[in-house]
C-alpha cells in the first residue's frame, strides 16, 4: 500500500480543528448575544487594527475564513460585490483569517480582488470566542453590536439569505 501524500491544505485543515478543538469554548455566540468585541491586526501592514467597535452604528457581516478554505474563497469575491450594494456608513464586511502562517493569507489576499477589510486572528482567540467550530462561518451584527444571525458551511454562499438579512436591518 503507497502513503498517502498530505496536502497543505489538508495539513492546513487539521492544524485549525485540532487548535479549535483544544479550545473549544462552552457555548457558541449565538442570534441575539452580543458580539465579543475584538481588536486585532489588520492583514494591510500599512493599516490600523481592526476594532469591532469602530462597526458600531453601521451592520457587519463579519467571516472567519481561511486561504485553504474553497467555499470562502467562493465567497469572498461575492460579498466584496454585495458591500456595495449599500452606503458603507450603513453595511461593512470584515474578513478574519484563520491561517497559521501570515504569509499564507497575504499571498491569497493578493489573487483576490477584494477590496473589504481583513484581520489575522492568528491562534485563533476570537473565533474560539465565537465559537467557530468550522469554516467558513459568519455572523451578522446588527448596528448595536448584537448578532442578528449565524451562518456556517453552506449558508455563508447564500447570497439571497444574506441580502434579506441585512435589508431588514437597514429598515430597522
Amino acid at each position: 500500500m503507497k502513503p498517502v501524500a498530505l496536502t497543505r491544505s489538508a495539513l492546513a485543515c487539521g492544524a485549525f480543528l485540532g487548535v479549535m478543538a483544544w479550545a473549544a469554548p462552552a457555548m457558541a455566540v449565538q442570534a441575539g448575544d452580543p458580539a465579543p468585541g475584538f481588536t486585532l491586526p489588520a492583514m494591510d501592514a500599512d493599516a490600523e487594527p481592526i476594532t469591532l467597535a469602530d462597526y458600531r452604528g453601521k451592520v457587519l457581516y463579519l467571516e472567519f475564513w481561511s486561504s485553504w478554505c474553497a467555499p470562502c474563497r467562493r465567497s469572498m469575491p461575492k460579498l466584496d460585490a454585495l458591500r456595495k450594494d449599500w452606503p458603507q456608513e450603513k453595511f461593512e464586511v470584515v474578513g478574519l483569517n484563520l491561517d497559521t502562517s501570515r504569509p499564507d493569507a497575504v499571498r491569497f489576499l493578493e489573487r483576490v480582488s477584494i477590496g473589504y477589510p481583513n484581520a489575522l486572528d492568528l491562534g485563533g482567540g476570537t473565533a474560539r470566542r465565537y465559537g467557530v467550530s468550522a469554516l467558513p462561518a459568519a455572523f451578522i451584527i446588527n448596528a448595536e453590536g448584537v448578532v442578528e444571525r449565524v451562518l456556517k458551511g453552506a449558508q455563508t454562499e447564500d447570497f439571497t439569505l444574506i441580502r434579506s438579512v441585512v435589508e431588514s436591518l437597514q429598515e430597522n
